[in-house]
C-alpha cells in the first residue's frame, strides 16, 4: 500500500500563516515624530519590503509540533459522514517568530509593549481552516517568548539597528487525504467481523458471520 499515491493539500499552513500576517500588518510606532506603519513580510503575503527602509518587519512559519493531548480529543477530530466517522485531522502546534529592525530601541519597546497587551497570555481567533468541511474552528494563538538585540558593527557611537523577535504557538489543525469532495474520501463504509471460537483455528470462509455494519450511503 502506497501512502502518497493520491495528491491532496489542503493549504492548511499557509491559511494559518495569512492569518497571523493578517493580525500583525497593522502595528504602528512612534518613529522621529511621526506614527508610522511598518511593512510587513511573511511567506503566503505579497508585502515586499525595501532592502534599507527601516523600520520593517518579518514573519516567518519556524515549525509545527504535533499536539497528542489534543489529537486524542477523538470527538474534536472527527468527521462524520453518512454515518461512517473518520478521523479527519490532526493538531498541531505551529511555531512562528514575528520580527521586526528599528533604528532607536524604544522604537522597538512600543512594538513590544502592544505585542504583550494583544496576545498575553494567549487570544482565540475563529477561522475557517478548511474548505470542504466549512467548519468555523476557535485558533489559539499563544504569546511564547520574545528577545531584543542591537547591532554596534562599524566605527559609530549608536547601534546602527535594533532586532525585536517574538515567538508565537499557534494551535492549529492539519486535515487528511480523505477530507474531500471529490467522492473518493477514505471514509470506511463496512465494517464486517467474523468470529471463530475453535482454538486451533480456521479458514476465513469457515467462519460465522458476526456483524456486519453499514454505512448509510453505502453501496454493494
Amino acid at each position: 500500500m502506497s501512502l502518497f499515491k493520491k495528491y491532496y493539500y489542503h493549504g492548511s499552513i499557509e491559511r494559518y500563516t495569512s492569518l497571523f500576517g493578517y493580525l500583525m500588518q497593522d502595528m504602528q510606532l512612534e518613529s522621529n515624530g511621526k506614527i508610522v506603519n511598518p511593512e510587513l513580510f511573511y511567506a503566503g503575503g505579497e508585502h515586499r519590503v525595501q532592502k534599507d527602509k527601516l523600520p520593517k518587519a518579518g514573519l516567518r512559519f519556524t515549525g509545527i509540533v504535533p499536539n497528542e493531548q489534543r489529537s486524542l480529543n477523538r470527538y474534536q477530530n472527527q468527521h462524520n459522514q453518512g454515518g461512517a466517522v473518520q478521523n479527519q485531522r490532526v493538531a498541531g502546534d505551529l511555531q512562528y517568530e514575528y520580527t521586526i529592525r528599528c533604528k532607536a530601541q524604544r522604537e522597538c519597546v512600543q512594538v513590544l509593549e502592544q505585542i504583550i497587551g494583544a496576545f498575553m497570555p494567549s487570544i482565540d481567533v475563529v477561522v475557517q481552516d478548511e474548505d470542504i468541511l466549512g467548519i468555523q474552528q476557535s485558533i489559539t494563538i499563544r504569546l511564547d517568548d520574545w528577545s531584543m538585540e542591537d547591532d554596534w558593527d562599524g566605527e559609530g557611537e549608536q547601534p546602527n539597528y535594533y532586532d525585536l523577535s517574538v515567538n508565537f504557538t499557534l494551535m492549529g489543525h492539519i486535515y487528511r487525504y480523505g477530507v474531500a469532495d471529490n467522492g473518493d474520501e477514505h471514509v470506511i463504509k463496512r465494517v464486517r467481523a467474523k468470529l471463530s471460537t475453535n482454538p486451533d483455528g480456521c479458514k476465513p470462509e469457515d467462519l460465522e458471520e458476526w456483524v456486519d455494519v453499514r454505512s448509510d450511503d453505502y453501496v454493494e
